[in-house]
């Protein structure tokens, strides 16, 4: 009868781990919680952009790291191996360091090119909707002619200025 006992512990089917003091040891929100929570999920769904995406990542991973830290902090104080930890934690920030360069290479390079065909078609529809207001406000066609030949003046260097003004915005990011 007692190998048919160790064949019944063997055989893979084994009783749960029943907790009987619930105050010392709380319940755990069921994995749907979690997954229906989760911020990276919650913002691919709701298409958020690359930049806080990337912020989420970024916190997650440091979350992660931070307790692998703690976990190696204590087994520290109880004289254990912390290798394993140790490296875990280091792959997680270098990660984290991969990803920061990421996304400061992706801000560097996310400026408008105002000498693209995009921006012409953009710029050109931008104008239009002036002349448009112009033509809603009953502006005679000489008035309106002279505005757009002071404006062209005043746009001479936009492009430059501009592509100044955006660099220095994103040498702020760095």
């Amino acid at each position: 009868m007692s190998s048919d006992k160790k064949k019944k512990k063997d055989d893979g089917k084994s009783k749960p781990l029943v907790i009987k003091d619930s105050q010392k040891f709380p319940a755990l929100p069921s994995k749907k919680d979690i997954i229906n929570k989760d911020p990276l999920l919650r913002g691919i769904i709701n298409d958020d952009g690359i930049f806080d995406l990337l912020d989420v990542v970024l916190a997650e991973m440091a979350e992660e790291s931070a307790s692998l830290k703690y976990e190696r902090i204590k087994k520290e104080f109880l004289d254990q191996d912390t290798d394993r930890l140790s490296l875990r934690r280091s792959n997680i920030l270098k990660m984290i360091s991969d990803s920061l360069v990421q996304k400061r290479n992706l801000a560097l390079n996310d400026f408008v090119n105002l000498r693209s065909p995009q921006w012409q078609v953009v710029f050109a529809q931008l104008m239009g909707k002036v002349r448009r207001t112009f033509i809603d406000l009953n502006y005679t066609s000489e008035q309106m002619e002279l505005f757009f030949q002071k404006l062209e003046v005043n746009l001479e260097g936009f492009e430059d200025e501009a592509e100044q003004k955006l660099k220095e915005s994103v040498a702020k990011i760095e």
